[in-house]
């Protein structure tokens, strides 16, 4: 596919994402199909392809289940997502009961913005570091109809990170967990 030059970074971009050639060639060209011809400003053009990858994935309103972990990157909106969600829900479920569990003890102060939005939704909170902490955490959410885990932001590359959330799941595999990559 020739690209104009100004496509070139986006390009490299997508390339470093690791997707297949055929999505890859399917975001380039819904991206060029939104560009207008003179535009050539780099910044514009990344909010133009957020746009289009936006509008790529459905997304969905459907209950969450019990128990939901969510994870991702650093600094893509885990928290935020939660406590987002949680309000949401509690506008349209007066009633519902919602937990919140944070496995995010390795940026100081994290736990620190998860209890700010519990405090103020007025959610239970329970912060923990080790896998057997988790059991004790859900027994204390048990009548809750939804508990959220906030976890910590890690790189697909980071094995350390990855694996102790796997071994906070692995420690309790019996149990349903939702996993949302945010």
């Amino acid at each position: 596919m020739d690209l104009p030059p100004e496509f070139l970074q986006i390009e490299n971009l997508l390339q470093g994402m690791h997707i297949n050639d055929e999505l890859h060639k399917l975001i380039l060209k819904n991206l060029i199909k939104k560009v207008p011809a003179y535009l050539k400003n780099q910044k514009k053009l990344i909010v133009i392809l957020y746009e289009v990858l936006s509008n790529m994935i459905k997304t969905t309103h459907e209950k969450f289940g019990k128990i939901t972990l969510f994870c991702g990157p650093t600094g893509v909106g885990k928290t935020t997502t939660i406590a987002k969600l949680s309000a949401q829900i509690k506008i349209e479920e007066k009633d519902a009961k919602i937990g919140v569990i944070s496995l995010d003890n390795y940026k100081v102060g994290a736990f620190k913005q998860l209890e700010a939005y519990s405090e103020v939704l007025n959610l239970p909170l329970e912060i923990i570091d080790k896998p057997n902490q988790l059991i004790k955490a859900f027994h204390k959410l048990k009548n809750m109809d939804y508990i959220f885990i906030d976890t910590a932001g890690s790189s697909p590359f980071d094995l350390e990170r990855i694996q102790k959330i796997e071994d906070f799941l692995s420690y309790h595999s019996k149990m349903k967990i939702e996993k949302v990559l945010v």
